[in-house]
């Protein structure tokens, strides 16, 4: 005959020791009647259980644990070590005498995620924003009771098996667990407890866990101040600073300072924008900032610089800036600079002259506007060719009056001419004609392949004809 077992006596547990390296036992006995269903959380994949029963137990019922994946016998010893995955197991009771009466009973072990909040935050005093002192007393909120409100409203969420989620509170447990939480003495720090539901005869597991959670009391809402850059560059994003205020803070915006909207970033910016930030805590309203307006600076723009790029030493040069936006700064650099130097005394103007260019030089113009960066235009060389090198006029230096003497010069293809033509005159050929007594200067003038001009230059005396005295004497003989 089956051994019997009291009534009171607890018939079947299963206990699970959370821990990678714990072992837990379960105790199986036989017993009347259907098995409930049982429970078990841990917090890893798998663990060490041992499974036991009395010896005296074991001369009448096999008793059997089984998963889809493996399956364990208790016959003849009364503990079996097994290590067991998360998953469903079925117990089976069954009696020698009567192979086929069995009584099944099934296990689930579960693994369980607990998240704890990072803190718990409650108005430690909320006096409201109107002046009026009834309202203010009818709407102020006591410490103690804002204390309780935010400890009852605390909530950590439990997850089973990746899929089924818990969300509880100590006055609002699950089904499956509960949730106490206590506080030190001076109300800064809150322990909260998780444990499976008491009373639950279908959750076996002795799992808890429990977390030290700090408190946050949080003053009335104070109204922010903000400051800001007040002029930013076409495109940029602003500095928006917040100086003072507490609460939660939400920044707005506005294009016309009436209507705002929330931010939920700071961008960039085209054109004039008017910023606030707003503080409210639950209970409190919410208070608005001052008003910064934000201005949009155009960006600089370098433009292109034009002028003449190929000129003759000496000369002079006018360059233009044109396109830009901005103010301007003309740089230069010369063949042997390391980089462009500020022009002393150029103007701001577009249009900047050199005179008297003596060598290549290349220019830019950087051009600032308002609190842009600076933009600089493309470079410009101003290429200085050398003046030609005209050979000395060869000839005489004196010529009678209407008499000739021919000019040379090494330099073909140049063209001759005379300051005084009243007093010489001289063609394409370099022949002088003496007109009156006096001296010219002959200038023999050569243009080269750069259009380049050089000339040199000779004196000629012109010298009177000698006066001769009229002959004397009869006419005939």
């Amino acid at each position: 005959m089956n051994p019997r077992v009291p009534k009171n006596f607890v018939k079947a547990f299963f206990i699970l020791v959370v821990s990678l390296v714990s072992i837990s036992k379960v105790k199986a006995a036989p017993f009347d009647g259907d098995l409930k269903n049982i429970t078990v959380y841990t917090k890893t994949d798998n663990a060490d259980v041992t499974l036991t029963t009395e010896a005296s137990y074991l001369e009448h019922y096999i008793i059997k644990i089984s998963s889809n994946t493996s399956s364990y016998t208790l016959t003849s010893t009364t503990s079996l070590s097994l290590n067991l995955h998360v998953g469903t197991y079925t117990v089976t009771y069954q009696e020698k005498e009567k192979p086929n009466k069995e009584i099944i009973q099934i296990v689930n072990i579960k693994n369980i995620k607990i998240d704890f909040p990072n803190v718990i935050s409650y108005i430690k005093s909320c006096v409201p924003n109107k002046e009026d002192q009834k309202e203010k007393d009818d709407r102020f909120k006591n410490d103690e009771s804002n204390l309780k409100t935010a400890i009852a409203n605390t909530f950590v969420t439990i997850s089973v098996d990746g899929s089924s989620t818990y969300s509880i509170t100590q006055s609002t447990n699950s089904r499956e667990f509960d949730l106490n939480i206590s506080l030190n003495k001076d109300g800064t720090l809150a322990t909260l407890n998780v444990t499976p539901v008491n009373g639950n005869s279908n959750n076996k597991s002795n799992f808890s866990e429990e977390k030290v959670i700090p408190i946050n009391s949080i003053s009335s809402v104070v109204s922010p101040t903000i400051t800001a850059s007040e002029v930013i560059c076409y495109n940029t994003k602003p500095i928006l600073t917040l100086t003072a205020g507490t609460g939660s803070i939400t920044w707005q915006s506005s294009s016309d300072n009436e209507d705002f909207n929330n931010l939920n970033n700071i961008s960039t910016y085209t054109s004039t924008t008017y910023f606030r930030a707003v503080a409210s805590n639950p209970g409190c309203g919410t208070l608005n900032s001052n008003v910064v307006t934000v201005k949009v600076s155009p960006a600089s723009i370098a433009g292109t610089i034009i002028g003449s790029s190929n000129v003759c030493k000496s000369a002079n040069v006018t360059l233009t800036l044109e396109g830009y936006n901005g103010n301007i700064v003309w740089k230069s650099k010369k063949g042997g600079d390391a980089s462009f130097s500020d022009i002393d005394g150029a103007n701001t103007l577009s249009t900047y002259t050199i005179n008297n260019i003596q060598e290549t030089t290349s220019y830019v113009a950087v051009v600032t506007n308002g609190v842009c960066n600076s933009a600089t235009s493309g470079t410009f060389t101003v290429t200085v060719n050398p003046l030609p090198v005209v050979a000395s006029i060869t000839g005489v230096d004196a010529v009678c009056e209407k008499g000739t003497t021919t000019l040379t010069n090494a330099n073909t293809g140049g063209v001759w001419s005379s300051t005084l033509s009243d007093k010489a005159t001289i063609d394409g050929n370099g022949v002088v004609l003496g007109i009156s007594s006096g001296v010219s200067t002959i200038t023999y003038t050569f243009t080269d392949n750069n259009k380049c001009v050089n000339s040199v230059s000779k004196l000629i005396t012109v010298n009177p004809l000698p006066v001769v005295a009229s002959i004397t004497g009869v006419d005939a003989v």
